[in-house]
């Protein structure tokens, strides 16, 4: 008789926990539909109407993660846009948007220019590379339909400085170029240079050791967590479907964030941003190239405090170096922002905010024509 008893007790308590656990199920469904909703309504207030997340079930769809051919594994940068890519992508940020690689790995500008001894490479990432719009609102490709001169393309989605800097001087090394465009997205591509593994991919890093700042070379590209093995567990499947867990693990340290394919780790002994900084200017110095410029590019995020205080201390260290000019798109893209921000950034720049740029960089080339013959 106990046992019939214990028997319908534990039935009732685990009725009890399967009811709880049901309504708890059904209220985050909810507040996760509600929430969704709440976004596609204020983007459209905000008269960008995108109702992506109501429209699909999955949250997120890494465009890298779903066509991983668009890269590939490189032992100085740790990885690269793969060679003659060409696809039409459908991916979180990008509606079928055509990217499209030539033989070295250097995005198209759509219309083909002839290469000459006046031709400009343009190094950085996915601000250089143009992620989101198409090849021919890149603002590479707009600056050579404006210049009649050939721009080589070699951004890469993810890069910090050092690893532009390595794949600009690989391009010096193999062509002929007067001008190179070292393009810096501000308060992101120097602190990219302490990780040993970001987004899912293992890369190069800057060491500080008794010997000064040093170059650690990529390794281990298979760890569990990156692109190329990937770690499929329960909080990845969550991440995928909870627009309430994705937000809860970009602010709470204690719960798993991208820990499927975007393995993301510091380098052992890595320099802080404030050394690095004026070591890669440095070496930017030392390139073996006529014309260098530095090109700052910015986030939504341009008037917050640590944006400011990294773009005056890289125009303080250039000041110093009477071969590096530079181009800095702070006024122009934050006069704009006051009017039409959702125009030029989605998140990344779009056609508008390409057209900025490269209205700045050509004006720069006009009003120092001399300099360029």
């Amino acid at each position: 008789m106990s046992k019939y008893k214990d028997q319908k007790i534990f039935s009732k308590i685990f009725k009890l926990i399967l009811i709880n656990f049901s309504i708890l199920f059904i209220l985050l469904i909810i507040l996760e539909s509600s929430i969704r909703a709440a976004i596609g309504i204020k983007n459209c207030i905000n008269k960008s109407c995108d109702f992506t997340l109501i429209k699909s079930i999955i949250i997120k769809d890494d465009f890298v993660s779903k066509n991983l051919e668009i890269s590939e594994i490189d032992e100085v940068y740790g990885y690269k846009l793969s060679k003659n890519f060409d696809k039409i992508i459908n991916a979180h940020g990008w509606d079928n948007i055509r990217l499209s690689t030539d033989k070295d790995g250097l995005r198209h500008n759509e219309i083909e220019v002839k290469r000459d001894k006046q031709t400009i490479l343009a190094v950085g990432d996915s601000y250089t590379l143009g992620e989101e719009v198409e090849n021919s609102d890149t603002w590479t490709s707009c600056l050579q339909s404006k210049t009649k001169i050939r721009v080589d393309n070699a951004g890469v989605f993810g890069f910090g400085t050092l690893q532009s800097l390595l794949r600009a001087n690989f391009f010096i090394e193999k062509y002929q170029y007067s001008t190179l465009i070292f393009s810096i997205l501000v308060d992101n591509d120097f602190n990219r240079d302490t990780y040993s593994f970001r987004s899912g991919f293992a890369k190069p890093y800057l060491k500080k050791g008794n010997n000064g700042i040093t170059i650690v070379k990529p390794r281990d590209h298979y760890r569990s967590g990156t692109k190329l093995n990937p770690d499929k567990n329960i909080f990845y499947l969550i991440s995928r479907y909870s627009f309430i867990y994705n937000y809860l693990s970009n602010h709470l340290d204690f719960l798993p964030n991208h820990n499927y394919d975007r393995l993301t780790i510091k380098g052992d002994q890595s320099a802080n941003v404030t050394e690095i900084i004026p070591w890669i200017i440095d070496k930017y110095s030392q390139t073996k190239i006529k014309n260098k410029i530095i090109l700052l590019q910015y986030a939504p995020n341009l008037e917050d405090k640590s944006v400011i205080n990294e773009r005056n201390l890289i125009k303080k260290i250039i000041k110093e170096y009477e071969n590096i000019f530079l181009i800095d798109t702070f006024q122009i893209l934050k006069n704009n922002k006051e009017i039409q921000e959702e125009k030029l950034w989605s998140p990344h720049h779009t056609p508008l905010g390409n057209r900025l740029v490269c209205e700045e960089i050509y004006k720069f080339f006009l009003k120092n024509l001399i300099e360029f013959n």
